[in-house]
């Protein structure tokens, strides 16, 4: 595992332990684990946490390991810089059997080339930064973790235990697998994307002028209301097609699509914050039905929107 200044401690040690307590549970040692650093020694992690590396990176040539997987965090990006760095990682990347990133590390991969038409994850929050700056990359946003040929990522933070235990069940099978999960008392395979812990589906424009920005401002005062692209297209005053390229153009969606978006984002609020009905709740949001708002938001988050309203509550009912 690959650590520098400002990783996240949790996407060290979290994938480590998958593989310590695989180790502990068969009883033998199935895993030699090494933490590598651009140099042997202490490394601070953003936790002020100091972990050891035992080995530096370009030592690693001497002895291959089998998985190199890269840790994110907040020097992911500094790291993204050093030239020396990326150069071990692209050439370490065609010698190891399989080589993967946790959180954000998924940019060091990408600025060494590695992943380069790959399918690709990394934490919600930094999906379109990493589309944006590798187009080449086919990235998933509400994958828990991707697997493309001997390339493999996941999405933020505690996924890197994901794409551990998936690891795991591949080398030595689901029985071991899920007697690791037990023991750290984590899903097998968590339910549902990580769509459903994002902050914010709607997408907003550069710039709020214009026919797009007046778009976006009407759609928000009335996607409740049943509204269609056509009647958007009338009160922006230009045709369908032209607010289909224009929304093409800057938001890389459909306003059909902008439209269940900003639905879906009023559906999972008030899912947080009131005991709402799913029928009325759904009128509420612009939806036929609450059958219309389940089957959207399924689509959208990769869980019900009951499900949505357990695992994520705010709102406490009076006693």
């Amino acid at each position: 595992m690959l650590a520098f200044a400002d990783c996240q401690s949790l996407d060290v040690v979290g994938p480590m332990q998958v593989f310590a307590s695989a180790n502990a549970e068969a009883g033998q040692s199935l895993y030699a684990l090494q933490i590598v650093g651009l140099e042997a020694g202490p490394v601070r992690t953003n936790a002020g946490i100091q972990l050891l590396a035992d080995t530096a990176l370009s030592d690693l040539h001497q002895h291959l390991p089998d998985t190199l997987l890269v840790a994110g965090g907040f020097g992911v990006h500094a790291q993204a810089g050093n030239e020396a760095l990326l150069s071990e990682l692209r050439q370490l990347s065609t010698q190891v059997r399989r080589v993967g990133s946790v959180c954000t590390g998924a940019f060091l991969l990408a600025a060494a080339g590695v992943s380069t038409g790959k399918r690709v994850v990394t934490h919600w929050r930094h999906c379109d930064q990493l589309r944006q700056r590798y187009p080449s990359l086919q990235v998933e946003e509400d994958a828990i973790y991707v697997r493309d040929g001997r390339l493999c990522s996941s999405a933020g933070v505690t996924a890197g235990i994901d794409l551990a235990l998936a690891l795991l069940e591949e080398d030595h099978g689901a029985a071991l697998a899920n007697a690791v999960a037990r023991e750290l008392v984590v899903f097998m395979k968590r339910p549902g994307g990580q769509s459903q812990f994002s902050e914010h589906l709607q997408l907003q424009p550069e710039s709020q002028q214009g026919v797009l920005g007046r778009a976006v401002a009407c759609i928000q005062q009335h996607s409740a209301d049943g509204l269609t692209v056509e009647q958007l297209a009338e009160r922006v005053e230009v045709t369908p097609r032209h607010l289909h390229r224009l929304f093409h153009a800057q938001l890389g969606v459909s306003p059909a699509r902008y439209i269940e978006r900003i639905r879906v984002e009023r559906a999972r609020r008030l899912l947080s914050a009131s005991d709402t009905g799913l029928q009325p709740l759904a009128l509420q949001c612009g939806f036929t039905s609450a059958e219309h708002l389940r089957r959207t938001f399924v689509r959208h988050m990769g869980i019900s929107p009951s499900e949505y309203r357990q695992r994520f509550p705010q709102f406490v009912a009076a006693s």
